[in-house]
Order: structure tokens, then sequence, then C-alpha cells
């Protein structure tokens, strides 16, 4: 199976994420195919780029957060440029190259280790081709056109039999559906897959399900 972390714990410490009992479920999942449904503000985009940090730190890796648009790839960007950049104070490193113009559909992190990590969106399918890559998340996955993942990405992560995480809010039965039954289904054993509710983010929500809000 591909390598998935390095040190997830040792990280999430040290950044002080303190993920909930439902975000610990996807990040100790070893699945190649991770497919989180979620709730709105259940926290996937902090949840997915998260997971995907520890992994930044391994030489000669390359990762794209794939949205349907470059707003919506962004979301998950923001969290690893305020964790990496910001926070980690990576940002001061001249070795690291960087961009973050949301406008522009420039955003990109580059470590000395030539590892890189940048936002494509499947607004401009002629530039998701040509790279292998180790790693991608689907950013708001039920919201893609089927070929975004058929014809273009799965092909991407051959090389490196990469992973995919899916985290999305439900758009009811639709291509994502099909993907998402795979991973409940023991033939399946690359895939793995859960439904969040809002609810089960107790920071935001305290009281639950039962919570007024």
């Amino acid at each position: 199976p591909p390598v998935r972390f390095v040190d997830k714990d040792a990280l999430f410490e040290a950044i002080k994420y303190k993920p909930h009992p439902e975000q610990r479920l996807y990040h100790a999942s070893q699945a190649r195919f991770k497919i989180p449904v979620c709730g709105r503000r259940f926290g996937k985009s902090t949840m997915a780029a998260r997971d995907v940090e520890p992994e930044l730190f391994l030489p000669k890796r390359r990762y794209w957060i794939v949205g349907p648009t470059y707003d919506l790839g962004e979301k998950e960007f923001r969290i690893l440029w305020d964790d990496l950049i910001i926070e980690a104070g990576l940002g001061r490193d001249k070795k690291v190259k960087k961009a973050y113009n949301k406008k522009q559909g420039d955003m990109y992190i580059e470590f000395p280790w030539q590892t890189r990590i940048e936002v494509r969106s499947a607004d401009h399918p002629e530039n998701l081709v040509g790279e292998a890559l180790h790693g991608v998340i689907m950013s708001e996955a039920a919201k893609h056109r089927p070929d975004t993942w058929e014809r273009y990405i799965r092909a991407a992560l051959g090389d490196y039999r990469g992973w995919a995480s899916f985290p999305t809010t439900p758009e009811g039965q639709n291509w994502l559906y099909q993907l998402w039954r795979f991973g409940k289904n023991p033939d399946f054993p690359d895939y793995e897959s859960w439904k969040f509710p809002s609810w089960s983010n107790r920071v935001l929500y305290p009281g639950g399900r039962t919570d007024p809000e």
C-alpha cells in the first residue's frame, strides 16, 4: 500500500490540531481511496488538508488539490498555508517557493526537498494532464464531473500507486455515490467511506444531534 503518513499524531500535536472522534476515523484509515460525505461545518476541509500535511515532509512528492473551481479548491489550500507558511514559519524560508493568488489560479507550495502541492481547477481540464501524482484531494468531490476523476485524475495516480481523498457535501445519488458504495463493500478493500453529519463537530455543536443550532 502507499505510504500514507510520516507521524501524523506528532505533527497534529505540533500544530495543536485536536480532531474530533469522526475526524479521527478518517485520519486512522489506511484506505487508498477515502470518501467522507459530510454535512456543512463538519470540518471536512480541515480534516482533508491536515491528513496530507505529514506527507509534505517526504522528499520528491507531488500532490494536487483539485476543485471544480479555484474557489472551491482554495479551501483546503488555505488550511495548509495557515499551518505551514504562517504558523510554522516556513514562509520565512527563502528556499520555500510559494504563491497564493486565487483570482489568477496560482496557489502552490514547493519545499526545498522537491515536494510540491498545488491547486488545480477542473474548469480547465487542459491543466489536469501530464503529471504523475502521489496523492490528490478532490475538493467538493460530488460537484465534480465524473470524467474529471475517471479520465484525468485516476490515471495520474498510476505511476506511484497514489491515493485520493473525496471530501464533500452530498449532491444526491450521482457518480460519487457509486464510488461511495465501493467503500462499504468488503470486495473493494482499497476504498473506505463514511457519512459524517454536521453535528459530529462538537466544537460548533456542543449538544450534538440535539444541539438547538
